[in-house]
């Protein structure tokens, strides 16, 4: 570990370290500590000159790696991270979570350019940023002192750690199995988002016939559901049903529902309920010892069911047909000596 005493270094330390507001004196910039959340900052990528966001690395574990090339301990330190920090998550896919771990290697050295190229060269880094400015070098040197360490976690859906919480930030190399702890102690929920297994079906109904819409799901319970009508959301619908008791005209329109759960969201695809009008007997006729009715406007595809009585308490069916075209014509043959049969018909989907 070596201390930072050039004088111009330190000056150029001390002018990125204050902001001066006239007449209001010198406000000092914040260390984030360990356990503190990191404040985005913006470097320069080395090679291609590209701007470099701490926000590039969202859904990581970003480990930065703070060097010059005049720095002894740097150049033992950073090629050792390199190989047993980058290319070991690399080759593993993550952390044990599955989390990506990405090393960015800060260069705080604006003096001989070709040297930091030859440093870059020999220890194999990959990603490299200048942060000739400190932008990110004071944010989180406490020591003044290099190389430094700092492991912050990117990723928002971890059950351990806050999203660009300092996870560890440490003047002298504690080397990669100290970093290793650090880095796969951050946990990936392991909610799973919802999916829809079985989509609500589009249904014609009859005026007064009771209906009911179902999704089917699949995810981390517990699951929320939410129903909505032409894309409102429908107050108390929050079940993975939704009944119907006597369908009306006006209940007409198209229908989904919103899952969640805490890894996410999902919406069906939309269920057309279409309410028809309730057939009538119409065109009745009768010739002697023979009933015949005809119904118009039912749905084509329904079963029509006929039932008669004499005392309208017990129904009995008489005629039971698939309807193939707009009208249903029916007759049966009626018990001439009764003093009156009654009829009634029902259609079914």
């Amino acid at each position: 570990m070596i201390k930072k005493l050039n004088m111009q270094r330190l000056l150029r330390l001390i002018a990125t370290l204050a902001v001066v507001f006239p007449g209001c004196g010198l406000l000092l910039a914040q260390v984030t500590p360990v356990g503190g959340v990191a404040r985005n900052f913006t470097l320069t990528n080395h090679q291609t000159g590209n701007p470099v966001k701490l926000t590039d690395f969202a859904g990581q574990v970003v480990v930065l790696d703070f060097f010059a090339w005049w720095c002894g301990p740097c150049a033992r330190s950073s090629p050792d991270v390199e190989v047993n920090i980058q290319q070991y998550y690399r080759s593993r896919g993550g952390n044990p979570s599955g989390i990506p771990v990405t090393v960015l290697s800060v260069n705080i050295e604006s003096e001989s350019p070709s040297s930091t190229d030859q440093f870059i060269q020999n220890g194999g880094l990959e990603l490299v940023a200048d942060d000739f400015s400190g932008l990110a070098w004071n944010q989180f040197n406490v020591e003044d002192a290099i190389p430094l360490f700092v492991i912050i976690n990117g990723a928002a859906n971890s059950t351990t750690h806050k999203q660009w919480e300092v996870l560890m930030s440490q003047a002298g190399y504690p080397g990669a199995t100290y970093m290793r702890s650090k880095i796969d102690a951050v946990k990936r929920s392991t909610n799973v988002a919802p999916a829809i297994t079985v989509q609500p079906a589009s249904r014609q109904v009859v005026a007064g016939a009771s209906v009911v819409l179902t999704v089917v799901a699949t995810g981390t319970a517990p699951l929320q559901y939410q129903w909505r009508k032409n894309g409102a959301n429908i107050l108390n619908a929050t079940g993975p049903s939704l009944s119907f008791g006597k369908i009306q005209p006006g209940d007409a329109g198209n229908y989904t529902v919103l899952v969640g759960n805490q890894a996410g969201n999902v919406v069906s695809q939309a269920a057309v309920l279409t309410v028809l009008d309730a057939p009538q007997f119409e065109g009745i006729g009768r010739a002697p010892g023979v009933m015949m009715v005809t119904m118009p406007r039912v749905p084509m595809g329904c079963a029509v069911v006929v039932e008669a009585s004499t005392d309208l308490k017990n129904w009995n069916p008489v005629a039971t047909n698939t309807v193939s075209g707009s009208t249903f014509p029916f007759s049966t043959y009626i018990n001439t000596n009764l003093p009156g049969v009654f009829f009634r018909a029902g259609i079914r989907n």
